[in-house]
């Protein structure tokens, strides 16, 4: 009975570590740094309106030359064209 237990122990660890692995893989491979997170690259907002661009910016960042907003963490930026 105890060489079971040992057994299933083994395999649930096993198995953890490969959901972990997994799980780390694909939150990496999903968020990247967005395209726009510099105001030098940012997104071209053109008609028709309203814009919707649906992206994640889970790890965009603040540059040190972004101007300053109150409780900025991050940011993400777009210009309108008309």
């Amino acid at each position: 009975m105890i060489s079971h237990n040992v057994f299933d122990l083994k395999s649930a660890r096993i198995t953890l570590r490969i959901i972990i692995l997994i799980w780390l893989g694909m939150s990496s491979a999903v968020a990247e740094l967005p395209t726009n997170d510099d105001f030098a690259t940012s997104t071209i907002v053109t008609e028709p309106l309203p814009f919707i661009n649906a992206i994640n910016t889970s790890k965009a960042i603040t540059a040190k030359d972004d101007p300053y907003c109150s409780g900025q963490e991050s940011t993400v930026w777009q210009r309108f064209l008309h």
